[in-house]
């Protein structure tokens, strides 16, 4: 166990070797601080658990705690950003040019309703085979991965079971490149 005059004199050591180098990452003083101490807490609590068996390099092990910690932050950011946007109504098509006077007509006149709802059978088909196209262009693990997590809904544990992937975070970054290489050859396929 590690008394608190130990750790005192180790989170002195760690904040020095640590704030700087996270300076660096996070562009930001306070950010650097507030990543590093979330990391001592983290590091604490596995120190407590016993979770934390090499004791060579305790400096290098915080920094490295406080990095994923960050890069894991921007990501969750990243990922709340793009739900919003993808969800946000100016953002879907439907809504694109909207003009109510039309809209209201549709359910009046049966003849718009048909063209409106064949341009839409179009403009569906023409998105499925676009992106039959991208799933194609994906290595044969992504495809798995994206069609078991998403059109199966299997749970993380039991894909990297299946899958053999070291751990759940292997599987959630694996599905993330896979779902980003998936929108790139899409955009591309529908020439956006």
């Amino acid at each position: 166990m590690m008394d608190n005059a130990t750790f005192n004199e180790l989170l002195v050591q760690a904040h020095k070797h640590c704030v700087e180098r996270l300076i660096n990452i996070t562009n930001s003083k306070a950010d650097a601080e507030d990543v590093f101490m979330d990391a001592m807490y983290a590091f604490w609590k596995n120190w407590q658990a016993g979770k934390i068996k090499h004791h060579n390099n305790l400096k290098g092990l915080i920094f490295v705690m406080a990095k994923n910690l960050w890069y894991n932050k921007k990501r969750k950011e990243q990922r709340s950003a793009v739900k919003e946007y993808a969800t946000a109504p100016e953002n879907i098509s439907i809504y694109e040019g909207y003009n109510s006077d039309i809209y209201e007509e549709v359910s009046y006149n049966p003849l718009i309703k048909s063209e409106l709802a064949a341009l839409n059978d179009t403009e569906n088909k023409a998105r499925q085979k676009a992106f039959n196209a991208a799933m194609q262009r994906l290595d044969e693990k992504c495809q798995t991965l994206l069609k078991q997590s998403i059109v199966y809904k299997v749970r993380l544990k039991q894909l990297r079971e299946k899958l053999g992937f070291v751990s759940v975070d292997a599987v959630k970054m694996a599905k993330h490149r896979c779902k980003k290489t998936l929108i790139k050859y899409y955009k591309a396929a529908t020439n956006k």
